[in-house]
């Protein structure tokens, strides 16, 4: 049903999800989003202006809000699809965050008004002109709210755009909070009048409303902040990684996010010394290439060559690895080896460790380096502390 009213509004047949496309169906989502929530505030705030209910007019305001941001969302796709520029080489897909940024304030600003109002109505209550039909209208928004995020949930599938999928859990909450402003009007009709709940459930809508922004606030923030990519993503890396044969392994995983279709990536491939340097960057290419064409990833590899055949430097890689796996399993080691000095052996590799680990990097370092100097007193750690950026799932040999 969404699809096929998705295809009558956007004539693009093509199946490839281009940046052109993408601000189309943003653009789409938001002028729905427009009519519906405007719709939708003329009902709610001309009932509650006419019954004089705060709580349905807080109702009224928010999707009035809701309007708005659905403005901003349009204005937000539309400028993310433009072309990088000499200022900003990466293109201005991040625009899409800031407009959620904007929309997050102002329905702080809003919970923060219809709060106080609620307030004084819970301090000054006031009769209220609602009858049954205030109870059928507000049933009918409902539907139209319902009907509004599962088409904002199924295109923030479609496009991978976290500003719609909060304006799809925005649109459900909508409709739980709705229930409770009905419950409250008929209370209030089948005990004539007596029980007035009017200003408490205004008050529980702002509060409802205020936790939804910061939400939106912290969702919005946080890919401009930076944080972990996808996990699903980093699996499919990790798989291509691991497809092509020549290819030891890899790490040093880091991947950046210019916006939902602007992934830069880079990553250390490790290859066998022996093999001819100009096929393992024929490989390399190759592998820039497919991830580029199949994942809509930017890569960039470094090609570390591993000699699998110095005994000393693979028996001395894996007691290093013990002692370390010993000391604390959720560390590694990578990039290893063995330089040999006349009265010492300088092993120089990487251990990475977590964000927030629970020593300093200079505690770490030292405390290593006693670990390895006590097994074997000739040795001389040559240590770098790398910190993981993502989320891996292969698992160590």
């Amino acid at each position: 049903m969404y699809k096929w009213f998705i295809n009558w509004f956007i004539k693009d047949k093509d199946s490839q999800l281009s940046a052109e496309k993408r601000a189309k169906i943003g653009s789409f989502a938001g002028g729905f989003g427009i009519v519906s929530n405007t719709f939708l505030s003329i009902i709610k705030m001309t009932v509650g202006l006419l019954s004089g209910s705060v709580s349905i007019l807080a109702e009224g305001i928010d999707n009035l809000t809701d309007g708005a941001s659905s403005l901003i969302t349009i204005m937000g796709f539309r400028w993310s699809k433009a072309p990088a520029d000499e200022e900003h080489p990466f293109g201005h897909q991040r625009i899409e965050y800031i407009t959620g940024l904007l929309i997050s304030f102002v329905i702080l600003l809003v919970a923060l008004l219809m709060g106080y109002r609620s307030v004084l109505r819970i301090i000054n209550p006031a009769a209220l002109e609602i009858s049954y039909w205030t109870i059928l209208l507000l049933g009918l928004t409902i539907l139209v709210k319902l009907y509004q995020g599962g088409l904002y949930r199924y295109l923030a599938k479609l496009i991978n755009s976290k500003p719609l999928k909060a304006a799809s859990t925005d649109s459900f909450n909508d409709c739980l909070r709705t229930v409770a402003v009905i419950i409250g009007t008929f209370i209030y009709l089948i005990t004539r009048e007596k029980v007035n709940l009017d200003g408490y459930l205004g008050l529980f809508v702002s509060i409802y409303i205020f936790i939804s922004g910061i939400k939106l606030l912290k969702d919005t923030s946080t890919p401009l902040i930076g944080t972990f990519p996808d996990d699903e993503m980093i699996k499919r890396l990790e798989k291509w990684f691991s497809s092509y044969e020549g290819i030891l392994g890899f790490h040093d995983l880091v991947v950046h996010s210019y916006g939902p279709n602007r992934i830069y990536a880079t990553v250390h491939i490790e290859v066998p010394s022996t093999e001819d340097v100009m096929k393992s960057h024929e490989l390399i290419d190759r592998i820039e290439r497919e991830v580029a064409q199949h994942e809509g990833v930017n890569l960039v590899i470094h090609m570390d060559p591993i000699d699998q055949n110095d005994e000393l430097t693979n028996r001395l890689f894996q007691e290093v690895k013990d002692l370390i796996k010993e000391f604390d399993k959720v560390l590694s080691i990578h990039d290893f080896r063995v330089i040999t000095m006349s009265d010492r052996k300088n092993i120089v590799f990487d251990v990475v460790c977590p964000p927030q680990y629970r020593l300093t990097i200079k505690e770490l370092k030292s405390q290593i380096k006693t670990l390895i100097i006590e097994h074997d007193p000739t040795l001389n750690p040559i240590i770098q502390i790398d910190q993981f950026y993502v989320h891996s799932h292969t698992k160590e040999d």
